[in-house]
């Protein structure tokens, strides 16, 4: 796992998340993820299964452009959560131009955020709109609070044990590693006599 970040960011991260691996990358004036740093995220993304986008990334609008850009450029499985949902509100269309999967785990505030409607709407009929929303935007999400619904079509799951604020993100870093997983236990089969 690399977790690539704001290079002033870096040495701080590095010291938080000991288990990973972490990587510096140009940053902005206000210290988020710059547009510059397009190409070495494609370049680090290139070996690996899996891309998680979004938690901590920032509102700056020069991030929020390059998050809309990873989400048409990268052919990897993704996990779109917080600030990733967040730059793509109003920019929707981009989700038919995505190279690979896409995860989205928006809350109701961001759902509303995203489908431009109330967050009392989203609140009020949960399953409508994520079968609603599934069916015409056509990728798969998942309404961030109880009961936590999948938004494929027939498929709801209820996830009673995520009750903190971190299970998001908790969630984010499962997804990421069952697609992982997934990935090696294919190269394990084909390995495999």
């Amino acid at each position: 796992v690399t977790l690539a970040t704001a290079e002033s960011q870096q040495p701080i991260v590095a010291a938080m998340a000991m288990e990973v691996m972490t990587e510096p990358l140009p940053e902005t004036p206000a210290r988020s993820l710059s547009l510059r740093a397009l190409d070495r995220i494609l370049a680090l993304v290139e070996p690996r299964d899996a891309v998680a986008l979004g938690p901590g990334l920032s509102l700056d609008p020069e991030t929020q452009r390059l998050i809309r850009e990873l989400v048409t450029t990268l052919d990897r499985p993704m996990v779109v959560d917080a600030d990733g949902l967040t730059a793509l509100a109003g920019h929707l269309d981009l989700l038919e131009k995505a190279r690979a999967p896409l995860l989205l785990t928006p809350h109701p505030g961001e759902m509303a955020r995203l489908l431009g409607c109330s967050v009392r709407e989203v609140e009020e009929d949960r399953i409508t709109i994520v079968q609603q929303s599934r069916r015409k935007l056509e990728f798969l999400q998942r309404l961030e609070s109880l009961p936590h619904l999948f938004g494929r079509d027939r498929f709801v799951v209820d996830w009673r044990a995520f009750k903190r604020a971190e299970d998001g993100i908790d969630l984010v870093e499962l997804v990421v590693a069952t697609e992982i997983f997934r990935h090696a236990r294919k190269l394990v089969e084909y390995l495999a006599p």
